[in-house]
């Protein structure tokens, strides 16, 4: 039977005027009278989490069961499971809340995960995820008018509906300035129209059991002639996803904005939420008794009509002009209570984390009536961005599909929540990379299907398909999403160690009650008027009178104890009213500037306040700000490395030669006490002398290299702490170690000279001695033996030589002839020399040379050259294996490159470079000089060659000669 459409329309107007007129009457009513009695009374106040009963609970679920069959139950029993754990989450949260005013899901995650983006970011996913829920609203109402009244113009009924609610929930929800102070009047409609829409529903369902079914007898005759009608509520729920659903109606019974706000906001207190705990579970056994009544007297009424409406199609076949009526007036209260309560907990997020951090109230205006204003503003924009959902969607979705698909945005938010009261080491970085993991999967799979069906939609299919879900992309992407986030989450959390706000925050939500904060101010009269040039004179007074009240304190306090809890006091109400992020920073910027603080710390936060302040400064205050900022700067910019600490031992400052000598930047520091920092940075630096002023000097490690630190410390008077100047000795102490060096090589030259002088002398006469020997019995073992001495007296030449060679800053010898030199003749001569000082030790040693390959030089030096290596290389090879000499041809540059390789273990990393450093050696004491390398390398030079080095660990070292062959 239809309804005249302007009989629906003031009949729906009048109702709406009904629960407006209800709300005044209850906020306008004394405080403490029996209104707000009845307002704040548990029962009504569970009454108004069963807005969590939307049009999808009284239109959808019909269809949702006629689609899942007995999954339907799942979104219920969710919530049933969540209340059940009101002691262990939702007391706890509502604790938090209260202790520090948030007023919804992104103050409370913005509270515990302190980044600029963390706000923000939860704001405009919320938004995005509670979109599609305002649109189910719309088009339920739409399209049930539409039944009931004949109208087709289902756009142009959502719009009217629109045009309606949101005067409706813009006045009626946005009546205070800030999330501290309850809506009572809006309390007291919820709860009623939470009783209308249970009346409605029962009343339709009686008529479709007695009415249609015929009662007991005829549900059971109907069932018997189709027993298709059980098996379809069966079949699904075997299927599944039970745990999918079960998870996602928890999750939204407290995480949803309108679920937020009427459980942790707009409730009285713990003991609303522990009635709520077992009143709201009845609420929705009631509202679902009548379902499957509804149901099954749709399906014969209207086989092939759309379920989601059969509440409509039982009520119109009564044939009477109210109980349509009726049962659309029910479905108005499900969709308007949720679109003014959703609209109000979003317009407060985005007012809080949009609007306000970009724009800085104006002391010089209205604060409280600005923020009303706004508010409203906002909520009627939710109710437009709704409406415009609703007109993008190219097709009409299930209503319970819908409800889903927010149902798993929110569902992003468990982790963090759960982190927030359980894991104190979860850190920011890792909730916003985990949460930015799941809105991807979440947009991608579940919302681009909306707009584009086709392939997008298959592809989401394919995907829940490959997890093993049959098809349901719903439980796939809630699986995938909160798998991603959590693993993502849980892994960033415990790779990356938490910062000091991630540090802070977990505290104060393990020990939300017991806040209390350091206050600049002497008295509540300076904290007004610290805070008036803030927020204007008004505001300031009515929150710090209000504050003051709220703690008990009297108006001529002077303790500071106290006087910090009232500030901690003043920093929850001006967060109530601007948000966590914005009212913190504020109220920090006007009491903390006080002469008792650290002045290194007021400058600080002088420059915090300056850099963000809209107009620069003037006049006087503009000359003495630029001075500040250049004697700031002049100290930041000095090659000197400081650190100022306060009374208490906390850093105020940290400049940029000392961050850059410890590798720490000054955010990370200051503000943390010197015991705190790592040593050996917190023994340096927080030296326990009683002397007003001294210095010392000493020695550190960082990152393995060694630091010589001039350090200086001087005490201040008692109330300003310490100044400690470090002056980095390291350059000074390196260049002393490299003169020395250069005085010990000198030493050398003159002892080399000495040694060449007095050795040469019995070396000759040894070799004047052989050499009559060889003459006097030629072709004899003794002529042989004499030759041997012989060759061994001139190598001891020449390694003098090369001694004196080497000391001299030129490297020139007297008397040296250029020549030409078969360098095959040279390496088979240095072999055989290797041979003769017994190194091999059953080493193998193999050469290889062109024989036309030669080079212009000093044959002896050259030979030194190959020696010296060649020795290097047997002293590194273990016993029996092979040291290898080879020479070629470079065509391509013109030289000759002669490789000689060891199979010794290598030359680790950290001493390659120093290996062709003069007495620098790896051997045992007494078992090298330190010389053999940067003598060769010394030879190569002369020839105007080089020597690089290849080698790797376990696998030996090639040491690389090339000489050019034309050489002067």
């Amino acid at each position: 039977m239809r309804v005249n459409p302007l009989v629906v329309l003031g009949c729906s107007i009048l109702y709406l005027l009904g629960l407006f007129g209800l709300a005044e009457l209850v906020d306008r009513g004394r405080q403490g009278g029996s209104l707000r009695r009845f307002a704040r009374h548990p029962v009504v106040a569970a009454l108004t989490m069963c807005v969590y009963a939307t049009s999808w609970t009284y239109y959808g679920t019909a269809g949702f069961a006629r689609a899942r069959g007995m999954q339907f139950l799942t979104i219920y029993l969710g919530v049933t499971i969540a209340c059940a754990l009101t002691p262990v989450i939702w007391i706890p949260l509502l604790r938090l809340v209260r202790a520090q005013s948030l007023g919804s899901p992104a103050d409370l995650l913005a509270f515990r995960y302190r980044h600029p983006w963390t706000g923000p970011l939860v704001t405009i996913f919320t938004l995005a995820g509670s979109l599609p829920y305002l649109a189910q609203q719309i088009q339920a109402v739409s399209s049930s008018l539409s039944a009931i009244s004949g109208v087709g113009h289902t756009q142009l009924l959502g719009f009217g509906f629109c045009a309606i609610v949101a005067p409706f929930s813009a006045f009626l929800g946005a009546r205070h300035v800030g999330g501290r102070q309850r809506h009572d009047g809006l309390a007291a409609a919820i709860a009623v129209e939470s009783g209308v829409k249970l009346v409605a529903l029962a009343l339709v369902g009686g008529f479709a059991f007695f009415g249609v079914l015929g009662g007991p007898a005829g549900v059971a005759r109907y069932l018997s002639e189709h027993p298709e009608a059980l098996e379809a509520l069966q079949a699904p729920a075997r299927a599944g996803p039970w745990d999918s659903l079960l998870l996602l109606s928890g999750a939204a019974a407290f995480l949803l904005p309108r679920q937020f706000h009427v459980a942790f906001v707009e409730s009285p207190g713990p003991g609303a939420l522990r009635t709520a705990s077992w009143l709201l579970p009845l609420y929705l056994l009631l509202l679902n008794l009548p379902i499957i009544p509804i149901l099954w007297a749709g399906t014969r009424l209207s086989p092939t009509g759309e379920a989601d409406f059969y509440v409509l199609t039982v009520a119109q076949a009564t044939r009477t002009g109210w109980m349509p009526l009726v049962a659309f007036v029910g479905g108005l209260s499900a969709a308007s209570s949720m679109m003014a309560v959703t609209c109000l907990a979003l317009a407060s997020m985005c007012l809080n984390h949009l609007v306000l951090p970009l724009r800085r109230p104006d002391p010089a205006r209205d604060l409280y009536r600005g923020l009303i204003t706004s508010r409203r503003i906002l909520v009627a924009l939710m109710v437009l961005a709704g409406f415009t959902f609703f007109l993008l969607l190219e097709r009409h979705e299930a209503l319970a599909q819908l409800g889903l698909i927010s149902f798993v945005a929110v569902a992003q938010f468990l982790p963090g929540t759960l982190a927030l009261l359980f894991w104190p080491r979860a850190n920011t970085r890792g909730f916003l990379t985990g949460l930015g993991a799941g809105i991807a999967i979440w947009a991608v799979l579940l919302i681009w299907p909306l707009f584009q069906p086709d392939a997008p939609g298959r592809a989401a299919a394919e995907v829940a398909a490959a997890l093993g879900m049959g098809g349901s992309v719903l439980a796939a992407t809630t699986f995938l999403s909160l798998t991603v986030n959590i693993a993502i989450f849980a892994s960033v959390s415990l790779i990356r160690d938490p910062q000091a706000s991630d540090v802070e925050a977990a505290r104060e939500c393990a020990r939300p009650l017991s806040m209390m904060r350091r206050s600049g101010a002497r008295s509540p009269e300076e904290m007004t008027a610290l805070l008036a040039p803030f927020v204007g004179d008004r505001v300031a007074r009515a929150e710090v009178e209000r504050a003051r009240r709220s703690v008990g304190l009297n108006v001529g306090e002077r303790r500071p104890a106290q006087l910090g809890r009232l500030h901690a006091a003043i920093e929850r109400g001006i967060s109530g009213l601007l948000g966590p992020p914005v009212g913190r920073r504020l109220v920090d910027s006007a009491f903390q500037l006080d002469e008792r603080l650290p002045p290194a710390l007021i400058d600080r936060l002088l420059e915090l306040e300056l850099s963000t302040a809209r107009a620069p400064l003037s006049g006087t205050a503009g000359e003495v700000e630029a001075l500040r900022r250049y004697f700031r700067g002049v100290l930041q910019e000095l090659p000197l490395g400081i650190c100022a600490t306060g009374p208490l031992g906390e850093v105020v400052l940290w400049n940029a030669s000392l961050a850059q000598l410890s590798g720490w930047p000054a955010d990370e520091i200051v503000g943390l006490p010197l015991k705190a920092l790592a040593e050996p940075w917190g023994g340096l630096l927080n030296d326990g002398d009683p002397k007003p002023s001294f210095a010392r000097e000493l020695r550190i490690m960082r990152h393995g290299k060694p630091l010589w630190l001039l350090v200086h410390h001087t005490e201040l008077d008692a109330a300003s702490g310490q100044v400690t100047v470090i002056q980095d000795l390291t350059a000074r102490r390196v260049l002393e170690a490299q003169v020395a060096h250069q005085d010990r090589l000198a030493s050398v030259g003159r002892l080399a000279a000495g040694i060449a002088h007095e050795v040469g002398n019995p070396l000759a006469g040894i070799a004047l001695v052989a050499q009559n020997l060889r003459a006097e019995q030629p072709g004899t073992d003794v002529a042989e033996r004499a030759s041997q001495i012989l060759q061994q007296s001139q190598r001891i030449d020449r390694i003098i030589r090369a001694l004196m060679s080497f000391s001299r800053a030129d490297g020139e010898v007297n008397g040296r002839v250029a020549e030409q030199v078969t360098l095959a003749d040279a390496i088979h001569e240095a072999v055989e020399l290797v041979r003769l000082g017994g190194q091999p030790r059953g080493l193998k040693l193999e050469e290889s040379c062109a024989a036309a390959l030669t080079v212009t030089g000093d044959r002896a030096r050259l030979v030194q050259l190959f020696v010296n290596l060649l020795s290097n290389g047997c002293d590194a090879s273990p016993n029996g294996s092979t040291v290898a000499i080879d020479g070629a041809l470079d065509r391509s540059h013109q030289t000759a490159r002669v490789a000689i390789s060891d199979c010794g273990p290598g030359i680790p990393e950290d001493i390659r470079a120093r290996v062709f450093e003069p007495f620098f050696t790896t051997k045992a004491p007494g078992k090298g000089t330190g010389l053999g390398l940067p003598v060769a390398l010394s030879i190569a030079r002369e020839h105007g060659g080089t020597i690089s080095l290849e080698t790797d660990a376990g696998r030996g070292t090639v040491f690389l000669v090339t000489l050019p062959i034309e050489s002067g």
